[in-house]
């Protein structure tokens, strides 16, 4: 079996360039801490549109779609698709250089 080290990259090592854009340099090359990147990411611009009230996973999908390569520095973006009243359709996008390398998509519950 592999051997598996800690995800040790803090939520605070994205710099936010906007509610919906973080940026992490340099770049890591495992998947499941870029994912855990992206989600925050998504969750810090759901948190926005919710303008003040509480947000609550519903559902959580991430697919990769590439490999990292290199150290240029992997952009995360989220994407509203709907707001309702109780209900945010949320998704997101890890990619560096311009490739896609995560696609998430998230549904989450407002909260008052």
């Amino acid at each position: 079996m592999a051997e598996r080290t800690d995800l040790t990259i803090p939520y605070s090592a994205l710099a936010f360039e906007s509610e919906r854009v973080a940026v992490l340099n340099p770049p890591s090359s495992e998947h499941e801490v870029l994912s855990a990147l992206l989600m925050e990411t998504v969750r810090h611009y759901g948190e926005a549109l919710a303008e003040g009230a509480g947000i609550v996973p519903v559902s959580v999908t991430i697919d990769v779609t590439g490999i990292v390569s290199g150290e240029a520095p992997v952009r995360f973006e989220a994407e509203i698709d709907r707001k309702t009243r109780t209900l945010l359709f949320i998704g997101g996008e890890a990619s560096q250089a311009g490739g896609p390398l995560l696609k998430a998509t998230a549904v989450y519950r407002i909260t008052v």
